[in-house]
């Protein structure tokens, strides 16, 4: 991991956020943070990943070369998985493309992926990367993650005290308070060790700080958020708390275009906001039923802020990043059981037998008392555009069943005998 990352500015607080242009050059910023008393706080840029059209390779190059020179090492193998070549520049930016146009277009939808990691980002001057994202976009460059900091010189709550004013569970893990909202998880990752981690102010040889909301991977929801101790990571050169927002897919998308679509100077305003807008950390009683107020509920803009964020927020401002809504769809429920429950569904056949796990399917589905509103207005879209053509009823999937030999033991509808129940 890189030492700091793009640095695009110095925040400084009001409300609405007023934020002030820092400094623009990486051996200025480490200049200045060599003194021991905080300066400033500041957001950045601290990763970057795309894919682009493999048929641009040859001009991308080139304009990669621009940046990052042409010293550069070929490699017959991928930094990422599918890929099979790869180019790498001594700031450790990557660019991970196929053999033959034929493998690009069969594995990775003719793409190939260009990976910027915080040395090759913290490496160009924060004018300078604005300048190359601009003009990745000649490319038909699509952001799939981009990762933004904030860094609190003030360390207005650590990792380790975040958590238990956050969150609590009883001797069992069964959840007793939950006071923040936008993740549904959140993970400690401590580590500890000797005189050095003591003689930087960690509490029993604490190396390492970390507390993790979400998760943006292929299980997750597209972001995740990493608060960890910047001092312990960098032997006190860096003497602040770290809140640093990792997005992928449709808010990676989202957050690249809100920033190609503002000026430089408005930059350093719509990271903070990205970052203040994640998360919520707000007192939340429980209602008379023991559910914990959500946003929506009545009185929640009512609930009190902890003062810690309240003063983080003050400096950021807000700005969610939503997934897009999408309704429900018979196809899209088709491709999310094909790529959720395949693994299930061939662990059960393999220990029950075809015959048994398709009759409790069919038994599961032929009660028809699970169909939401949703599920309904699905089907009656798909009637719609199948233009009047009859849906398959479970009758015709019973029927084949018999033809092929497996029997299906319960009609949907006849009721089970007294004596089955």
């Amino acid at each position: 991991m890189a030492k700091h990352g793009c640095v695009a500015t110095a925040v400084e607080a009001g409300n609405p956020p007023y934020v002030q242009r820092g400094l623009n050059s990486h051996s200025q910023e480490k200049t200045a943070f060599r003194a021991q008393k905080p300066l400033f706080d500041c957001v950045g840029i601290h990763w970057l990943r795309g894919t682009a059209p493999q048929v641009c390779f040859d001009v991308m190059l080139e304009y990669l070369d621009m940046f990052f020179g042409e010293d550069r090492e070929h490699f017959d193998w991928g930094a990422l998985p599918k890929y099979d070549r790869s180019i790498r520049w001594p700031n450790a930016a990557s660019l991970n493309y196929h053999s033959t146009q034929e493998r690009a277009d069969r594995l990775t939808a003719g793409g190939m992926t260009l990976e910027l990691p915080g040395g090759a980002v913290e490496s160009l001057d924060i004018e300078v990367f604005h300048s190359f994202a601009k003009g990745l976009s000649g490319f038909g460059f699509a952001c799939a993650r981009i990762d933004v900091f904030f860094d609190d010189f003030e360390r207005l709550i650590s990792p380790r005290e975040l958590y238990p004013a956050v969150y609590e569970v009883d001797l069992l893990g069964e959840e007793l308070r939950r006071e923040f909202t936008g993740f549904l998880t959140l993970a400690p990752e401590q580590k500890y060790g000797g005189r050095r981690a003591r003689a930087l102010g960690g509490k029993r040889g604490l190396t390492s700080d970390v507390l993790r909301f979400g998760n943006r991977g292929s299980a997750g929801s597209g972001k995740s958020l990493r608060v960890y101790d910047k001092r312990l990571e960098t032997q006190g050169e860096r003497d602040c708390v770290r809140w640093e927002l990792e997005l992928c897919r449709h808010r990676s998308l989202k957050a690249y275009a809100a920033l190609l679509n503002t000026t430089l100077a408005d930059w350093p305003k719509v990271i903070g906001m990205m970052i203040g807008g994640c998360i919520d950390f707000r007192h939340r009683p429980v209602n008379a039923d023991g559910r914990l107020l959500k946003p929506g509920d009545k009185n929640w803009s009512r609930l009190i802020r902890f003062d810690w964020w309240q003063r983080i927020i003050d400096k950021l401002g807000r700005l969610p990043i939503q997934n897009p809504v999408s309704t429900k769809a018979v196809e899209r429920s088709a491709e999310w059981l094909a790529h959720q429950v395949s693994g299930t569904l061939q662990m059960l056949t393999c220990a029950y037998g075809s015959a048994k796990v398709l009759a409790d399917i069919m038994d599961i589905v032929g009660r028809r008392d699970r169909l939401n509103a949703a599920h309904m207005a699905a089907l009656a879209e798909f009637e719609q555009r199948c233009a009047g053509r009859p849906i398959p009823d479970i009758h015709e999937v019973r029927h084949w069943a018999d033809g092929v030999g497996i029997e299906i033991e319960t009609d949907p509808e006849d009721p089970p005998d007294a004596t089955d129940l």
